[in-house]
């Protein structure tokens, strides 16, 4: 969660699988969601084969999203470090 207040994230679309080969960010997110369940909220599900969840993030610390930050950490060369 600090992550996630740190980039200001306040929006998640979030979707697990359960397979083997999930990315392991999956995973510790959906451990984070198990022990904070008060900071998000599931605004809605979007039924599919593997439903998706749309969360709010409710931050420690209310401030505006680092869209600059958040750019850098989305690239690709970030992405594959």
């Amino acid at each position: 969660m600090a992550e996630l207040d740190r980039y200001g994230v306040t929006t998640v679309l979030f979707r697990q699988s359960g397979n083997p080969l999930e990315w392991a960010h999956v995973g510790q997110f959906a451990a984070v969601l198990d022990q904070s369940p008060e900071r998000s909220e599931t605004v809605v599900t979007v039924q599919a084969a593997t439903p998706i969840r749309i969360l709010h993030v409710r931050r420690a610390t209310p401030a505006p999203p680092d869209a600059e930050a958040l750019t850098r950490l989305s690239g690709p060369q970030a992405l594959m470090k």
